[in-house]
C-alpha cells in the first residue's frame, strides 16, 4: 500500500467505531473510493488517469483549492474574510506555561504566539522557518529544476517554464513534526495559500518508466554528515512513492498567499503535498527524481524517524516509521474576557475535522462552536467555548479534535502517544494552564491578581520575575509587590503597560550609584549605551534585547567579577553569566527581589506584605 494511503488508514482505524472491513475508503456523500482504485497501471495511463485523479479531488470538498489558467497570480478567493473570533475590546490572558527560550534560533525562527494569533491566514513575515543546513543563495534567473532518473522524457524546467503552465492555489495548513516535541517549540505551524502549478501534470510529461515507483525531490541546501565515521557532505532530500507524489493536490509552488515565495520558504520552487508534515515539502527544490527502489537518505531514515515500543510476546520491541502524512491535532490557541466574559479559542487541523472539544480542569467535554476553515480539509479549523463563570485563580484548558470518521485526537497517556520514544509528531492532547482574576503559588504561599498579575503574565513570568515573595502591600505611598528578581509599582496614572513599573533594584544594590562611564566596545558583539557610559556585549547584550529597557533598564556597569561569577548590573536588573549551564540558562538574573526585600525589611516585613 503507498505510504500517504496506509498512513490514512491507520489514522482513519485509531477509533474504535471504525471497523476494519472498511479497507482504508474514503467516504463523502455518495463519493467511495478504495484504495484499489488507485493502481500503478492507472497511474501510468496518461491524462485519463490524470483527469480521474483530478476528478476525485474535485469530489472531495474540503480540498478547496482553485485552478487558473497559465500567468495568473491571485490570492485563494476570501480569505482575507477568515479571522479569529475577535471581540472589539477585549483581553487576551497569556498562558501560564510559556514555552522557554529558543535554544536554536539560527535553525528554526518566527514561531509563533498563540495568544498573539488574530488571523485565519498567517502572513509571510510572520510564518514560521526551518533550517537544515544553511539557507542557499540562488538566482531565479539561471535557476532551472531538472526531472531525471526513470523517466521516458527527461526536463530541465525554468521558473518561466513552471509560471507558463496552468496554476492552482492549495489552501494547507504546514506544520513541523517536531511541533509540541520539546518545552519551546509551540509555534511551528502556519496556514498559508500555496500557488504553484500541479507536479502530477510535469510527472507524466516526464513519463515514469514501469519500474520507477519512488520519487525523490532534492533541494539545494547541503551539508558536512558523518555516516558510520565516513564524513561526507549530503544534499538535503525527501521522497515518497509515485502514487503520492501523483496526488493531485501537490504542486510545485512559487507563490504564497498572493506574493511571491520568499526566500526563506524556499524560492524560486518549494514542494507543497498537502496532509504531509513540513519536512516533505522540500524547499529549495534542484531537481526530481524517480527511482526504482526506496530512498533512504538522513532525513528519510536517519533522522526524522518516530520510534515506538510495542509488546510482542512478553517483549517490548522499537518500532520505527519515517514521519510522513499529518496527524489529527489541535491546541488551545488563547483564552480572552471582555466585560467579566471569557471564551476559549482552539484550532484544530490533519484532517477533515467534525468536532473539537473543550475541557476545563477536569470537567466533561464540551463542544465548541466552528468559526473558520471548515470548508477546507487541509487547513487549521477555528473552535470556540463561551466559559461561563469560571472561578478565581488557575484553570487547565485541554482539547481534543474528532475527524469525520469519528477517531479522536489521543491522549498523552494513550499508549500511542506514552509509548512514542522520540519527539516527532507529537500530537497528543494538549493542555494549557491559564489565571483567571488571580493567581495563588504554593510554592512561595502567596498571591499575584489585577495589575500586578497581568504584567507578571505578560512579560516574562518566572523566567524573568520569579515567585512572589510578598503580598502586594503599601510601601512609600505607592502598592508594590516584591517578586524573587523585582519589585512591581502600580502607577494608577499611567496607561498599560506603563501603569506598572519595575524598581531600580540594580541601582539599589549598588548603594544609589552607578559605575563611572566607559568608552564604547566592539559594535559588532557589543551596544553602547550613551545614557549610561555602558556596554552590553556577547551573551548579556542578546538576553538584554530580548527585555529592554522595559525590563532591564540601561547598563550602569561594566561586566565584572563577583562572587565567583561573571556579572553585569543593570538598572533593573543583575546578569550572572554560569558558564556550566547550557543555553538558554547560561544567563541568569540576579535574585534583587530578595535582596532588596532583606536590605530594607530584614526579617520584619509590613502587615499586609505576608
Amino acid at each position: 500500500m503507498p505510504r500517504v494511503l496506509k498512513g490514512a488508514c491507520d489514522r482513519y482505524r485509531r477509533h474504535p467505531a471504525i471497523p476494519s472491513a472498511l479497507d482504508c475508503m474514503f467516504k463523502e456523500g455518495s463519493l467511495v473510493m478504495d484504495r484499489r482504485e488507485i493502481s500503478r497501471r492507472s497511474v501510468l495511463q496518461g491524462s485519463a488517469a490524470l483527469a480521474g485523479l483530478a476528478l476525485l479531488g474535485s469530489k472531495l470538498p474540503a480540498l478547496a483549492s482553485e485552478s487558473r489558467a497559465a500567468g495568473q497570480h491571485a490570492i485563494w478567493p476570501g480569505h482575507v474574510a477568515l479571522s479569529f473570533p475577535a471581540r472589539p475590546g477585549e483581553e487576551v490572558l497569556p498562558w501560564l506555561d510559556q514555552p522557554g527560550p529558543n535554544p536554536v534560533p539560527d535553525i528554526a525562527g518566527n514561531l509563533l504566539k498563540w495568544e498573539d494569533l488574530d488571523s485565519w491566514i498567517t502572513p509571510n513575515d510572520k510564518f514560521f522557518t526551518i533550517k537544515h543546513y544553511a539557507q542557499p543563495q540562488i538566482d531565479a534567473t539561471t535557476w532551472r529544476l531538472g526531472i531525471h532518473g526513470m523517466v521516458q522524457h527527461p526536463l530541465t524546467l525554468s521558473l518561466a517554464d513552471l509560471k507558463a503552465r496552468a496554476s492552482q492555489d492549495v489552501p494547507f495548513t504546514l506544520e513541523c513534526s517536531g511541533n509540541h516535541g520539546f518545552g519551546w517549540n509551540f509555534g511551528l505551524i502556519g496556514n498559508a495559500v500555496w500557488t504553484g502549478t500541479p507536479l502530477a501534470a510535469v510527472l507524466q510529461e516526464a513519463g515514469p518508466l514501469p519500474e520507477g515507483t519512488e520519487v525523490v525531490f532534492w533541494g539545494t541546501e547541503t551539508g558536512p554528515e558523518e555516516v558510520r565515521d565516513f564524513p561526507l557532505t549530503e544534499q538535503f532530500a525527501r521522497s515518497m512513492s509515485l502514487a503520492e507524489a501523483m496526488d493531485p493536490r501537490n504542486i510545485l509552488c512559487w507563490g504564497m498567499n498572493g506574493e511571491d515565495l520568499p526566500p526563506e520558504h524556499g524560492a524560486p520552487i518549494r514542494l507543497i503535498a498537502p496532509g504531509w508534515y513540513g519536512i516533505a515539502n522540500v524547499k529549495w527544490l534542484t531537481r526530481i527524481e524517480v527511482l526504482d527502489r526506496p530512498y533512504k537518505g538522513r532525513y528519510m531514515a536517519r533522522d526524522y524517524v518516530t520510534i515506538r515500543e510495542e509488546e510482542r510476546d512478553g517483549m517490548k520491541l522499537a518500532r520505527f516509521t519515517s514521519v510522513g502524512p499529518v496527524n489529527l491535532k489541535s491546541a488551545p490557541a488563547k483564552v480572552t474576557v471582555l466585560d467579566g466574559q471569557y471564551r476559549v479559542i482552539a484550532v484544530a487541523w490533519g484532517g477533515p475535522v467534525a468536532q473539537l472539544e473543550v475541557r476545563i480542569n477536569d470537567g466533561a467535554w464540551q463542544p465548541a462552536t466552528i468559526e473558520e476553515g471548515g470548508d477546507t480539509e487541509y487547513t487549521w479549523t477555528i473552535w470556540s467555548l463561551d466559559w461561563e463563570q469560571p472561578a478565581d485563580g488557575e484553570h487547565t484548558i485541554t482539547t481534543r479534535a474528532i475527524d469525520i470518521h469519528g477517531n479522536i485526537q489521543p491522549a498523552m497517556t494513550d499508549p500511542e502517544i506514552a509509548n512514542k520514544l522520540t519527539y516527532w509528531e507529537s500530537y497528543g492532547q494538549i493542555t494549557r494552564r491559564v489565571s483567571t482574576g488571580a493567581h495563588y503559588f504554593p510554592e512561595t504561599d502567596h498571591t499575584v491578581s489585577g495589575e500586578f498579575l497581568t504584567f507578571w503574565q505578560q512579560h516574562g513570568g518566572l523566567s524573568t520575575f520569579g515567585y512572589p515573595i510578598t503580598e502586594a502591600f503599601e510601601e512609600d505611598g505607592r502598592t508594590v509587590q516584591y517578586f524573587e528578581r523585582q519589585r512591581f509599582e502600580l502607577h494608577p496614572e499611567n496607561a498599560a503597560p506603563w501603569n506598572v513599573l519595575l524598581g531600580l533594584l540594580g541601582i539599589e544594590a549598588l548603594g544609589g550609584s552607578a559605575h563611572p562611564p566607559t568608552d564604547p566596545q566592539d559594535g559588532g558583539v557589543c551596544d553602547y549605551h550613551a545614557a549610561t557610559g555602558h556596554n552590553a556585549c556577547g551573551r548579556f547584550r542578546e538576553v538584554w534585547q530580548a527585555g529592554g529597557l522595559m525590563i532591564y533598564g540601561y547598563p550602569i556597569t561594566e561586566q565584572f567579577e563577583e562572587d565567583g561569577l561573571t556579572v553585569q548590573y543593570f538598572e533593573r536588573a543583575r546578569f550572572e553569566h554560569h558558564a556550566g549551564n547550557a543555553r538558554p540558562y547560561d544567563v541568569l538574573l540576579g535574585l534583587l527581589g530578595y535582596e532588596a526585600l532583606e536590605a530594607r525589611y530584614g526579617g520584619d516585613l509590613p502587615p499586609g506584605a505576608v
